[in-house]
């Protein structure tokens, strides 16, 4: 089975490292006010390391348990450095991206503040964190999906690849539909696994992210198939053409 291997747009050269060694590059898009959101289709860490912040984030507010809190919390510091949009300047009244953790003894008052101002940048509100949860964090991490997907036809590649090169321009509702088609094929039960109750529905919570979160996770989909190393607008130009001979 082939990987198709593609190069990313921004500079190869790198100043840092995460924690767990993903490499930092060069944003040219640091000072802009939408960096954040930017970033997220670009940067294939990104989106998983929000997903798991916003689940820890919802958390917090349910139990109080601030350790849980703060190891998922400094993974999306150490991530957001490395992503170095600079943040700071946004956050108002000398906060820093470290406001994010809860100090010993504290409530959890001020760090799910400076948490939610973050989000914000991200089109992420108090209303749409729960799905946001579901869709970006439980979704990528399910067992069944990500077997199912390293199994994945063809065709499915070829339809994930159309869907992320036209997510860009088909509006949240569209994409929303076709990625929740494409996952239900897994035949994974993802509804019940992410914890969606009632009358709420795969798409419906796909739906909840904005176009940035939602082409990332595609992206990110994308990435899970084995098929594909990196994902940028490389791969609209690389693996489209190719569609025929991808096996």
């Amino acid at each position: 089975m082939k990987v198709i291997l593609l190069f990313a747009l921004f500079a190869v050269a790198t100043k840092a490292q995460t924690t767990d060694g993903t490499d930092c590059p060069v944003n040219p898009n640091a000072d802009d006010p939408n960096c954040l959101a930017k970033s997220v289709t670009k940067l294939g860490y990104l989106l998983p390391a929000i997903g798991k912040y916003v689940c820890a984030y919802n958390k917090l507010k349910e139990d109080g348990n601030v350790e849980n809190y703060n190891a998922a919390a400094k993974i999306f510091i150490d991530v957001l450095k490395c992503v170095s949009c600079h943040l700071d300047k946004y956050l108002g009244d000398g906060k820093t991206l470290n406001d994010l953790l809860v100090s010993a003894g504290g409530t959890g008052v001020e760090a799910l503040a400076t948490g939610i101002e973050i989000l914000k940048k991200l089109g992420i509100d108090e209303l749409k964190a729960k799905l946001v949860c579901a869709a970006a964090g439980k979704l990528l991490q399910s067992q069944c999906l990500q077997d199912a997907l390293k199994k994945t036809t063809p065709d499915i590649l070829a339809s994930l690849t159309d869907l992320y090169c036209k997510s860009k321009n088909s509006g949240a509702a569209g994409v929303a539909s076709g990625l929740s088609e494409i996952l239900g094929q897994a035949e994974c039960a993802l509804g019940e696994q992410i914890g969606l109750e009632g009358s709420e529905t795969l798409e419906g919570a796909l739906g909840s992210l904005s176009p940035e979160l939602l082409q990332g996770l595609v992206g990110n989909i994308l990435v899970l198939t084995g098929k594909v190393d990196l994902i940028n607008k490389i791969v609209c130009l690389v693996i489209n053409p190719l569609r025929g001979i991808v096996n």
